[in-house]
């Protein structure tokens, strides 16, 4: 909870000091504390925190989208209401009624895919049938705010609107000397880096994602992954282990595979199941020098400002949403050409 704390104070010191969506500066020599004679920078303390900046930056680039999309809509409509010298309230009940623009209510239904009940949200998610007075209500509710979206967007398309926010630009973040197992094209220029865990249940769930990715570009691009774990997990070693023996891949997609996180007895029987030398697996596992290297590497990768995973980095820049298919293609779209 500190460390959240300090990160989201060094970001707003950052706003506050012109750090706008073009991306941050690293690279400010500015103070920010002394220890005694000696001088600690921003960027210093900046490193250790990249990605959780960038990921404050992007929720805040989220909130002023949506605060912007607000503001673009009531300046619309105050210019339409001026025009017909009415008030804004007026203009909007209007919209309901005019005949021109509203379309039959049983089409509505139709496009927003409501069956014979309907659903508000009350701490939970209540029903209501759809013939009921409640269900009347919130149908009627729903379609006016669909209508009035509607006029909002004729409007829009009606006036010559410039929008100059833009999302905040990831850092890029420098990883030497780590942990990577590679495939696909090794040889492209463009790389997509797999930073993830075998226990995290997030990246088992998001594994179809760069799954997808490989199947698409796995002929163009290098794919590289890393472990990051807070504690060295028997999977983890499972997995130089059978490296080791050049089936990382295979032990990877047994791991990810598993319905459970893995135990020791399992991934012993996943080690069988490749074929991997049992007695050379079983002396590797046994050895403390798998455990070490994955504990530099975690070590290293965490220095570098990376703190959670699923991360994805593409040319080294980390990904916001690691789950957003559509737009990392259009990034790995964008370096390809």
């Amino acid at each position: 909870m500190k460390r959240f704390c300090f990160a989201v104070f060094i970001l707003f010191s950052l706003l506050l000091a012109s750090c706008e969506q073009k991306g941050y500066n690293l690279k400010s020599d500015r103070s920010i504390a002394h220890i005694d004679s000696l001088s600690i920078s921003y960027s210093e303390v900046d490193n250790k925190i990249q990605q959780q900046i960038f990921d404050e930056l992007n929720r805040i680039y989220s909130i002023r989208s949506i605060a912007l999309e607000e503001t673009i809509n009531q300046k619309l409509l105050e210019i339409e209401a001026s025009r017909a010298e009415v008030q804004k309230e007026y203009l909007l009940d209007s919209i309901c009624r005019n005949k021109s623009i509203i379309f039959d209510i049983e089409k509505y239904i139709e496009v927003a895919n409501i069956g014979s009940t309907i659903s508000e949200f009350k701490g939970k998610l209540v029903s209501h049938d759809l013939n009921s007075e409640k269900g009347k209500e919130l149908l009627y509710a729903g379609y006016k705010d669909f209508l009035i979206d509607q006029y909002y967007d004729s409007l829009r398309n009606a006036h010559s609107i410039e929008i100059n926010l833009k999302p905040p630009m990831p850092p890029q973040l420098h990883l030497k000397d780590i942990i990577l197992h590679s495939k696909g094209n090794l040889a492209s220029d463009v790389n997509v880096l797999i930073v993830s865990d075998f226990d995290c249940s997030m990246c088992r769930e998001y594994k179809w994602v760069t799954d997808s990715l490989y199947e698409k570009y796995g002929d163009y691009v290098r794919f590289d992954y890393t472990h990051f774990g807070s504690y060295v997990s028997v999977s983890q070693i499972a997995a130089e282990c059978a490296a080791n023996q050049g089936k990382f891949w295979e032990m990877h997609e047994k791991l990810y595979e598993s319905s459970i996180v893995p135990d020791s007895s399992m991934v012993y029987r996943f080690a069988y199941d490749l074929n991997l030398d049992m007695e050379v697996f079983n002396y590797d596992f046994s050895t403390s020098e798998i455990d070490s290297s994955i504990l530099e590497n975690y070590n290293k990768i965490e220095s570098s400002g990376i703190y959670g995973t699923p991360t994805i980095l593409i040319d080294g820049r980390p990904v916001y949403d690691s789950s957003g298919l559509k737009g990392m293609e259009d990034e790995i779209d964008r370096l390809l050409e």
